[in-house]
C-alpha cells in the first residue's frame, strides 16, 4: 500500500522506525491459520509465527501489511527476524500499539 510507505511509526517502548517496503495481504488472501489476524485493531503491530519466525504485520480493516523493510535509528532492517527483534516484538499474535509520527 503507497500511503504506508514512508510513514513514520513509534512503538509505546519508544523505538521509533520507518517502513520503507511492504507486502500487502488483502483478507481472502490470508491462510486460514493466520486468518485470526485480521481481528485485530486497526493500526497495531501484530507478528505471525511462521516456522519459529516471527514476521511482523500492522493491520488495516479488510488486509494485513507485512512488514518487508524498515529503518531504524539510520540502520536498514529488511529480514523478518532483525525486523520483529527491532520492533521489540516477542510475542504472536499479540498486539503492539503504535502510534504515527508526524512529519516535520
Amino acid at each position: 500500500m503507497k500511503s504506508i510507505i514512508g510513514k513514520k511509526y513509534q512503538t509505546l517502548t519508544g523505538v521509533e522506525f520507518e517502513v520503507l517496503a511492504v507486502d500487502i495481504y488483502q483478507s481472502a488472501d490470508v491462510s486460514n491459520q493466520y486468518k485470526p489476524i485480521l481481528g485485530f485493531t486497526k493500526g497495531e503491530l501484530v507478528a505471525i509465527n511462521y516456522r519459529g519466525t516471527l514476521i511482523p504485520n500492522i493491520t488495516l480493516p479488510g488486509e494485513v501489511i507485512r512488514l518487508t523493510k524498515i529503518a531504524v535509528a539510520g540502520k536498514i532492517f529488511d529480514r523478518p527476524k532483525v525486523i520483529s527483534d527491532a520492533l521489540g516484538i516477542e510475542n504472536a499474535l499479540t498486539p503492539y500499539i503504535i502510534k504515527a509520527k508526524k512529519v516535520k
